[in-house]
């Protein structure tokens, strides 16, 4: 099925589907440099659900523009319905909808390598494509494609004392760094060669996508 229909089916908002697009076209990007050292139809595919259920911890108000075409008010009856049956915990909720699709075990693990909650344990036993996976969903925000050093300088803004601490926050972006280190360290291209403008392209490749 392609990841629009895909989108279409879980009532995914135009805002999330755009991050999961985003994080998709920067793994492809790096992925694309060195096929050999990446499995990158998996990782592609595990971007493009990762989040599937995070309508559910969606704040409305973050903008209208993100809820376009349809508005709030139906992605707000959409979160109801998803809670009722998938789960009112977006991680829940994501692990529920993924079932549906039928995807290879080694894609459903990469979807579980993102987060705060996850990077310690892809530090200690992840592979490469685990790492690329974490790696790509920390190089876009909630509208752009951004250096790792913006993303968690964003992050720590928002969710330091909030969602984590200040010493938890730092450790995880130590742990980004020598990710960073490792998947670019035999590639011809570099962190600053991924941006929104790189991207674009393949995005537009992506909303084609089998997954």
């Amino acid at each position: 099925m392609k990841i629009l229909a895909i989108y279409k089916q879980f009532g995914i908002y135009q805002g999330l589907a755009e991050h999961m697009l985003r994080v998709a076209a920067v793994a492809k990007q790096i992925g694309d440099s060195s096929p050999e050292s990446f499995a990158v139809d998996s990782v592609v595919k595990a971007a493009l659900v990762h989040d599937l259920g995070n309508i559910m911890k969606t704040k409305f108000e973050m903008g209208s523009d993100m809820f376009e075409p349809e508005g709030v008010e139906y992605y707000r009856t959409v979160q109801a319905e998803v809670a009722i049956k998938y789960g009112d915990d977006s991680t829940v909720a994501t692990s529920n909808m993924i079932k549906e699709l039928n995807l290879s075990a080694e894609v459903i693990t990469l979807t579980e390598a993102t987060g705060g909650k996850a990077y310690q344990r892809v530090a200690v036993e992840g592979d490469l494509n685990e790492k690329l996976m974490m790696y790509a969903d920390m190089r876009v925000s909630p509208f752009a494609v951004t250096s790792l050093k913006e993303r968690f300088d964003d992050l720590e803004t928002r969710a330091v004392p909030a969602r984590y601490t200040l010493e938890a926050m730092t450790e995880w972006r130590e742990v980004l760094n020598t990710f960073e280190e490792e998947i670019f360290s035999d590639l011809t291209i570099q962190p600053e060669d991924i941006n929104d403008q790189s991207c674009a392209a393949i995005i537009e490749e992506l909303q084609n996508y089998e997954v």
